[in-house]
Parts: C-alpha cells; structure tokens; sequence
C-alpha cells in the first residue's frame, strides 16, 4: 500500500509494507513499487496518478477503483478493470459498463436499534469537512440560525471548527471513536453536497435516527 499520509492512521500500516509518496502524489517509482508480485490494485478514492492504470495493464495486473464523485475527472485518462460503487451517484455518473454497485454494509450489533420518540438534539459529524466543504458545515451553521425551537445541536469534527455563539450548540473536535460519534442524538443531519456515501445513513438509520439530508 501507498499513501499520502500515514501519519493520519499509523494504525492501519503497522501490519503491512507501506511507504509515504510525496506531496500525495505517486511517482513512477512509487508505482513500480506497488505493482510487483500483486494480483490486483484497489484505488479508494482515486488512483491520484492514472498512469497506475495504465502501467498494471501493461504487468497484466487488475485494477478496481472505488471512486469519490469530487475526484472524477470530467474525460477519464484510463479505465479500470472495475468501478466499484458504493453509491448510487457514482454508479450513474461513470458512464461505461465495467461498474457495480454494493451498498456499503455496517454491523447491526454494533449499531443496534432505538426507538426515538421526540426531535430534541440533533446531531451533525462533520469529520474531516470533505474536499470542497463537502459534508456541509457552514451551511448547517447557517441554517441553525433560521430554528428558534428549544432544542440542541451536537457537532462532531476532526478538525477546527469556526467559533459558534449558539448555546444550544455543543461542538466535539478531535479524534472520536465510533461508539462517541453516535454518542448521542434524536436526528441524523447529513447535508454531502456530493459523494452521497452511504455508510453514515445506514448506521444511523440501524440505530434509529431520522435523516435530514439534502
């Protein structure tokens, strides 16, 4: 495996040969690197330097993108082996018929089920923001001040938030565990501009949480 930065999770890299590309950007010693004595290449995301692609063909190794919506190009350099999908938006932006879609799945025991009666937190993960402002923070942030109920908004990010002055709102930043995430809340607040990743939506509906999303 290659990364752009694997001091974000040194976990996932301890058990495996890893290496760092640097400025995020895979060289063609960095690709070389990868495609010896492998079978198949996943890209998450995208595969940063397309000449990956076209370099596994060429060793007769297969290759599966897992694509994000904001990181497809608008003429795609090289076409994979596979577009795996886990969302309906990219499934019916790539245009080609090497493709499948496969919902992501989640753990019910982990995620188990509560039946929630009244609205009265409502909780936003922000994450890491997403590229381009994706998860849609500032417009929650401005769509708080338009709710003049007595209720209470949980934001949980990774990184800085802008200063709020609502005390209704409780903000978590940092890095959260997944059972802290969901934590608390009566409704799940999910405005992705794009992406539409299905993961976030199908534990909180395991656990019981209306959505509001866009």
């Amino acid at each position: 495996v290659w990364t752009p930065n694997k001091e974000a999770f040194p976990q996932l890299y301890s058990r495996m040969e890893s290496r760092i590309c640097e400025a995020g950007m895979p060289s063609v010693g960095d690709i070389d690197w990868l495609l010896k004595d492998i079978d198949i290449v996943i890209c998450l995301e995208t595969p940063y330097n397309w000449n990956l692609i076209s370099e596994a063909k060429k060793k007769g190794v297969k290759t599966i993108i897992n694509p994000n919506y904001e990181w497809l190009p608008r003429d795609i350099p090289e076409q994979p082996d596979l577009w795996l999908c886990t969302n309906t938006l990219n499934y019916e932006t790539i245009q080609t018929d090497n493709k499948i879609y496969i919902p992501q799945p989640i753990n019910r025991d982990m995620f188990k089920f509560t039946k929630r009666k009244k609205a009265r937190t409502f909780l936003f993960n922000n994450g890491n923001g997403g590229a381009h402002g994706r998860n849609g923070l500032r417009e929650f942030l401005e769509a708080i001040n338009f709710v003049k109920s007595d209720v209470k908004f949980i934001i949980n990010s990774q990184i800085p938030v802008e200063t709020v002055y609502d005390s209704r709102i409780e903000l978590h930043q940092g890095e959260p565990s997944i059972q802290n995430i969901w934590k608390e809340g009566d409704v799940f607040v999910h405005l992705r501009k794009f992406g539409a990743m299905t993961l976030p939506m199908n534990e909180a509906m395991s656990l019981g949480l209306p959505i509001i999303g866009i």
